[in-house]
């Protein structure tokens, strides 16, 4: 049997225990907090040094997005093709060595030698080009000019001072001299049109037909 004096120092040593065991655990805690403290400071003094720099870059980034309307630039591009479809689902092309828009937005471009392709019925087709040509996007119009030159896949070269295509309605005309030379001889005429739809080249005013002598001896 135990004695009393056993019992309080047994509860004595087991308290103890606890005592030293509480305070080993403390002491690793504070021992933790020492290391992490000086660290976080660390990087609190760094984030509060380098925000404000930060902050301005930031901003200056949101500036550089911020484009008003008269600051965008003129279009240019070099040796390009344009593809347009008409009403009738054909595309005509466009090509240029050069495509300069005249003003910023203006949708509207000069063309450094231009050459249309345009497409007709019955697998037919006429080929235009010239130096210089302009062409509107908004409306689809091409004006061509200085010395255009048009050829139809029958067999006529035609000449003259300016051509107008509008490429929505497949039509196109010219209000300058025209002079052409076919298989059936050479024409001259004050003006003409000519429509995709029909195939048809009328030429208009003052007209003069040469027919060749030998292609009547044909017929």
């Amino acid at each position: 049997m135990l004695k009393p004096e056993e019992i309080d120092n047994f509860f004595q040593e087991t308290q103890s225990r606890h005592t030293k065991t509480k305070m080993s655990s403390h002491s690793r805690y504070v021992l933790l907090a020492k290391l992490l403290l000086p660290a976080v400071a660390a990087v609190l003094a760094t984030t509060l040094l380098v925000w404000p720099t930060l902050k301005k870059d930031i901003s200056e980034f949101k500036i550089d997005f911020d484009i008003k309307k008269g600051d965008i630039e003129k279009l240019s591009v070099d040796k390009t093709t344009i593809y347009i479809t008409d009403k009738n689902n054909r595309v005509n092309n466009l090509a240029a060595e050069k495509i300069n828009e005249i003003s910023a937005g203006s949708q509207t471009f000069s063309l450094t030698t231009p050459e249309a392709i345009l497409p007709l019925s019955n697998d037919e087709w006429l080929s235009i080009k010239s130096p210089d040509g302009i062409f509107t996007q908004k409306n689809s119009l091409l004006q061509l000019k200085n010395t255009v030159e048009l050829f139809y896949s029958r067999g006529l070269n035609i000449q003259t001072d300016q051509i107008f295509f509008d490429f929505k309605t497949s039509e196109g005309h010219s209000e300058s001299a025209v002079s052409g030379e076919g298989f059936l001889g050479t024409i001259n005429s004050e003006r003409f049109e000519f429509s995709g739809k029909t195939n048809i080249l009328t030429f208009l005013g003052k007209t003069t037909i040469v027919i060749n002598e030998e292609t009547l001896r044909k017929e």
